[in-house]
């Protein structure tokens, strides 16, 4: 039988002692993973433009639920919950001011 292929770097990131940053930057990965598919079905496929509210309502929700994993995770764990939670959110940050540099209009929505 062949062994699991898996990418270069994964092995060291599973075997990370720290269950909290794991979590938190796995948690990062899926949250930023679905708010870049988010913004481009917004801004690539303007067919879906009459269903927009429906969209960012769906992707709204699918964000909220991918960021209560560490919640889920250490729920009896306050510490832990801290770490993995600002890890998560400082890496999203991140992100998100990157897709500002990718797509112009996204900082102006939120300001109106």
């Amino acid at each position: 039988m062949a062994a699991r292929s898996q990418l270069p770097g994964m092995r060291g990131f599973f075997e990370m002692h720290n269950a909290s940053l794991r979590v938190g930057i796995l948690t990062w990965i899926f949250v930023s993973g679905a708010f870049a598919a988010w913004q481009l079905v917004a801004y690539g496929v303007p067919q879906l433009e009459q269903f927009a509210g429906a969209r960012d309502l769906a992707a709204g929700a699918l964000i909220i639920l991918l960021l209560l994993i560490p919640v889920f995770s250490f729920h009896n764990e306050p510490a832990k919950l801290f770490i993995s939670g600002l890890t998560a959110w400082t890496l999203l940050t991140i992100s998100y001011i990157v897709a500002e540099a990718l797509f112009s209009l996204l900082e102006s929505r939120m300001l109106a």
